[in-house]
C-alpha cells in the first residue's frame, strides 16, 4: 500500500485516503518516540499511542588525545544492531544528541574516516530520560572503498551493496553501491572480513570474492567484478486474460552448477501485467507468484509453479503467468454474546504449506479473506503469532476455528465463536523498598495450558513484546497502579520493567486478579576474556543468556585489555559467552543477585578447528549433493559458518562431501541446511558434534531424512503433539514423550496414549544421537501410515487425517 502523510489536528485526529486492504498508522511528533497502529481498511478506528522520547546525550573524543571529534556519525543502536538509527552527528565540541527513542537498553556507536568507537557502557533508558552523558573514545580506522563492475564491459553496477562481515563476532558493515558503482565505507576498524557483493541485474560474483584485510591505512580501488545475468520477461494474466498488475512473480532455479547458492530472482506486475526478473544465470526455473495488499483481493490466484528455461547469452521473453479462478472466506469474530471482536488476526490453514493468507478482523469483528486457492481450509482466530483463540468451553489441546471448503469465484460464509476478551488484570508496581514505581512499562503474555507445554515458555516470552503476545504494554500510574484490559480467559505472566533498569515478574496471575509486582534491581556480570596463548582479544562480543527465564544481554566491546562488565543484568543465572575472530568460551552456572556485581568470570578462547563428513540419504546411504552445512556453538544461536571465502566447501558436492572450516572449538550444532536441486524433500536437521582447536573433526556420513510429504504441501494430522522441550531440554537429547493424544483423532484410534515414549518411526531409531531424524520421519500425507514404536515394545499404526 502506498504511503500517505497527512498531519493530525488540534485534538490529534487525521484522515488519510488510501487504497482499502491491511493498512498501517505510522506517527512522529516532536518531543515523542515513533508508534504506530494495524488494521484494515476500511473498518478500522486507528488509534496511535505516542510515549514521550527518550534522550541518548554523549559526546565523541579521539581515544589517543582525547580531544574533541566533531562530524562524526552517531547511531544509537550500536556495532551488534541491525537497526542503526536513529542517529546523529557530533557538534564542532564533540557533543551529540539523539532524541525520539523509546525506552531501552543502548551502547552507542560512532564514525568518521579514519576511526570508529563504541560507548564505555551501556545506558538502559527509560521513559521520557535523558541519559547522563556517554563518552566515546574512537579507534584507529580506515576507509574502505571500491567499485562493483560488470564483467568483460567494466560498465559500474548502479544498484546494489558490498557487505563486509566478521563472522565470529557478527560485527558487520554494509555500503551502498552508488549510480558510478563506487562504494564508501568510513572507519572500519581493523581485521579480516568476508565480502559479499549485491547488484541488480547480476547473475554471480566473478570467482571467489577474496576476504578484506584492514589495518589502519585507508584501502580503496578495491574491484569486484559480477557476471552480468539474463532476463525472464513476460506478463501476468488471469484466467480470462486480463493483465493483474502488483503482482510479485519470483523465479527458483531447479537445476544449477554445484556450489552455486544464488538461485531466485524477484520481479513485480506493471499496470499491463508485464514484469520482468534481471540477473539470472542459465538453467530451469520454476516460476510462482505471490499476492498480497489489493492484488489477495482479486479473484485469481497463482497456479502450480510454471517451469522457464533460460539460455545463456539470451533473454527469455514473452512469458506468460496465467492465474486460475479463486475464491473467498468472509466472517465475523464473535464472542458467545454476539458481539463482534476487534483487532485479532485470523489465518486460513489448507493443505498448501508456507505462511497461511491472513486478515486482521475490523472493529466490529468482520473479516474478509480473498485469493484463495479452491479447496477444504481451516479458519481461525489467534493473537500475536502462536496463541490461537479459544471457543467457550474449549482447551488449548482442542482444533480451534471452522472447517469450510472455498469454491471458485464464490465467497464462503464463517462465524468465529471465541472466548469474550472482556477480563482484567489490575496490579501495582513496587521497588524494592516498598514504595510505588510510576511509569513502568508493564507487559502481559498468556500461559499456554495445553499438556506438555514447556514450563516458563511465557515467562521467556513476554519480553519480546506487543508483536508477540498481542497486547499492547501499559505504564503504571503515580501510585504504581496499573490495569490491562482486553483478557481472555486464563493465567498470564506479568513482566514490568521500570525507568533507570530493574524488572519484575509475576507469574500465574488469573483474570480478575489485583497483583503485587516488585521490581528487583538488576546486577552486573563482570570478568575477563584471553585467548589461548595470544591474550586479549582485539574485540569480542559477550553475551549472558538465562536458559530458563529468557533474560538475555549482548554487549561489545573493543580494544582494552579483554575487561568486559554487562551492567543492568536480571536477577538469575545465566550463561556466559564471548565470541571474537580467534573463536568462543562459554562459562555456565554464573549467579547473578539483585543489585550485586558478579565479578572474576574467566573466559579463554581455545582456537579454532574444523568439521568435515558427508551427507547421505537415510533410506539408502546414497550421497546427497547441494546441502549446506552450518556449525554453530551448541545452544547459542549464532552462525559460525561458513563464510563467502570457503569456495563452497561448505556445501556437499557431488559425493556428498562437506567441511566446514574456522569452527570454534568445544560443543557445536551442526546444521544441515538442504538447498540445492533434488534436495527439496529432504529435512532440514540439526546434530551435534564436539570441535578440537587446531583439528578437523570428521562426523563420517550424517544421515538425512527424505519427507514423504511433496514439497510446499502440508502433511496430514497424526492426531498427537509431544512434551515440548525447554531451553535446557534442549542442550541434549532427551526423549520423546507424548504429551497429548486428541480423542476422535488418528493417533487415539491406534492406541497411542499420553506418557508413551517414542523411540522409533518407520522402523528407525530416534533416540539420543539419533533424535533430530524424528521430524523428517514423521511427516505423512494425508491417508497414508506411519509406523511408530514405544518404549515397551508396543507397535502403533497411524492413518493420517486431513491437514489440520
Amino acid at each position: 500500500m502506498p504511503r500517505v502523510h497527512v498531519r493530525s489536528g488540534e485534538d490529534g485526529r487525521f484522515e488519510a485516503w488510501v487504497g482499502a486492504g491491511a493498512g498501517s498508522a505510522d506517527a512522529r511528533a516532536d518531543g515523542y518516540a515513533p508508534g504506530s497502529d494495524h488494521g484494515p481498511v476500511p473498518g478500522h478506528e486507528f488509534e496511535v499511542l505516542l510515549t514521550p522520547e527518550s534522550v541518548l546525550v554523549g559526546v565523541v573524543v579521539d581515544g589517543a588525545s582525547g580531544e574533541p571529534v566533531a562530524g562524526a556519525q552517531v547511531f544509537a543502536g550500536g556495532l551488534l544492531s541491525s537497526f542503526r538509527g536513529p542517529a546523529a552527528r557530533s557538534g564542532p565540541d564533540g557533543r551529540f544528541r539523539i532524541e525520539h527513542l523509546e525506552p531501552g537498553r543502548y551502547k552507542p556507536t560512532a564514525r568518521t574516516e579514519r576511526g570508529e568507537g563504541l560507548a564505555d557502557r551501556a545506558v538502559e533508558l527509560g521513559l521520557a530520560q535523558t541519559s547522563e552523558p556517554v563518552r566515546i573514545e574512537l579507534d584507529p580506522a580506515a576507509l574502505v572503498a571500491g567499485q562493483v563492475v560488470f564483467e568483460g564491459t567494466g560498465e559500474p553496477c548502479t544498484s546494489g551493496s558490498v557487505t563486509l562481515k566478521d563472522e565470529t563476532t557478527s560485527l558487520e558493515r554494509r555500503g551502498e553501491v552508488l549510480p558510478d558503482g563506487s562504494v564508501r565505507m568510513l572507519g572500519v576498524l581493523p581485521g579480516t572480513y568476508a565480502v559479499a557483493v549485491s547488484c541488480q541485474g547480476m547473475d554471480a560474483t566473478v570467482g571467489d570474492v577474496p576476504p578484506v584485510e584492514v589495518r589502519t591505512e585507508p584501502v580503496t580501488d578495491l574491484v569486484w567484478p559480477v557476471a552480468r545475468g539474463r532476463a525472464i520477461l513476460g506478463v501476468v494474466v488471469d484466467a480470462s486474460g486480463r493483465p493483474v498488475p502488483g503482482v510479485t512473480v519470483y523465479a527458483e532455479l531447479v537445476s544449477r552448477a554445484p556450489g552455486r547458492t544464488r538461485r531466485r530472482g524477484w520481479g513485480h506486475s506493471e499496470g499491463d501485467g508485464s514484469f520482468e526478473m534481471l540477473g539470472l544465470e542459465p538453467g530451469t526455473y520454476e516460476l510462482r507468484a505471490f499476492m498480497a495488499g489489493r492484488q489477495a483481493a482479486s479473484g485469481a490466484v497463482p497456479k502450480e509453479p510454471l517451469k522457464v528455461e533460460v539460455e545463456a547469452g539470451r533473454d527469455t521473453t514473452d512469458v506468460r503467468f496465467e492465474l486460475e479462478a479463486a475464491g473467498a472466506v468472509a466472517g465475523r469474530v464473535v464472542d458467545g454474546a454476539g458481539a463482534g471482536v476487534a483487532g485479532v488476526t485470523v489465518r486460513v490453514s489448507g493443505r498448501d504449506g508456507g505462511w497461511s493468507k491472513r486478515a486482521m478482523s475490523a472493529d466490529d469483528g468482520s473479516f474478509e479473506l480473498s485469493g484463495l486457492r479452491p479447496g477444504p481450509y481451516r479458519v481461525y482466530a489467534q493473537r500475536g503469532w502462536d496463541q490461537e483463540l479459544r471457543a467457550p468451553g474449549q482447551s488449548d489441546d482442542d482444533v480451534k476455528g471452522a472447517r469450510v471448503r472455498v469454491q471458485a469465484g464464490r465467497t464462503a460464509e464463517v462465524e468465529l465463536v471465541v472466548e469474550s476478551p472482556d477480563g482484567e488484570i489490575t496490579g501495582q508496581v513496587l521497588a524494592e523498598g516498598g514504595e510505588p514505581v510510576p511509569d513502568a512499562f508493564v507487559s502481559i503474555r498468556r500461559e499456554p495450558e495445553r499438556a506438555g507445554a514447556a514450563a516458563g515458555t511465557a515467562r521467556r516470552r513476554v519480553r519480546w513484546g506487543d508483536w508477540d503476545g498481542g497486547h499492547r504494554p501499559v505504564l503504571s500510574d503515580s501510585d504504581g497502579r496499573f490495569t490491562i484490559e482486553g483478557l481472555e480467559p486464563g493465567q498470564y505472566t506479568v513482566h514490568v520493567a521500570r525507568r533507570g533498569g530493574g524488572e519484575g515478574v509475576a507469574e500465574h496471575v488469573a483474570v480478575g486478579d489485583d497483583v503485587t509486582v516488585r521490581i528487583e534491581a538488576n546486577g552486573a556480570i563482570s570478568g575477563a576474556v584471553t585467548v589461548q596463548g595470544k591474550g586479549a582479544p582485539a574485540r569480542m562480543m559477550v553475551s549472558a543468556r538465562d536458559l530458563e527465564t529468557g533474560a538475555a544481554v549482548t554487549e561489545a566491546f573493543v580494544g582494552g585489555d579483554g575487561g568486559f562488565t554487562l551492567a543492568g543484568v536480571p536477577p538469575g543465572t545465566y550463561r556466559v559467552e564471548a565470541k571474537s575472530s580467534d573463536g568462543v568460551a562459554t562459562v555456565d552456572g554464573v549467579r547473578v543477585r539483585p543489585g550485586e556485581e558478579t565479578s572474576g568470570v574467566r573466559l579463554e578462547i581455545a582456537g579454532k578447528g574444523a568439521v568435515r563428513g558427508r551427507f547421505v540419504s537415510l533410506a539408502d546411504g546414497s550421497p546427497v549433493p547441494g546441502v549446506v552445512a552450518i556449525a554453530t556453538n551448541k545452544g547459542g544461536g549464532f552462525s559460525i559458518g561458513p563464510t563467502t571465502t570457503t569456495q563452497g566447501e561448505h556445501i556437499s558436492d557431488e559425493d556428498g562431501v562437506f567441511i566446514v572450516r574456522d569452527v570454534p572449538a568445544g560443543a557445536v550444532d551442526l546444521i544441515a541446511w538442504p538447498s540445492g536441486p533434488g534436495t527439496e524433500r529432504f529435512v532440514f536437521a540439526r546434530t551435534r558434534t564436539a570441535v578440537r582447536a587446531g583439528e578437523t573433526t570428521d562426523m563420517g556420513d550424517v544421515r538425512l531424512a527424505r519427507s514423504k510429504v511433496p514439497p510446499r504441501k502440508k502433511g496430514g494430522d497424526l492426531g498427537f503433539t509431544l512434551q515440548e522441550l525447554t531451553p535446557k531440554d534442549d542442550q541434549g537429547e532427551p526423549p520423546i514423550v507424548v504429551a497429548f493424544v486428541r480423542p476422535g483423532g488418528p493417533a487415539a484410534a491406534a492406541g497411542l496414549v499420553p506418557g508413551d515414549v517414542i523411540v522409533a518411526v518407520d522402523g528407525t531409531d530416534v533416540t539420543g544421537p539419533s533424535r533430530y531424524l524424528y521430524p523428517g520421519l514423521i511427516q505423512t500425507p494425508e491417508g497414508a501410515q506411519v509406523t511408530l514404536k514405544t518404549a515397551g515394545d508396543k507397535t502403533i499404526q497411524i492413518t493420517a487425517g486431513p491437514p489440520l
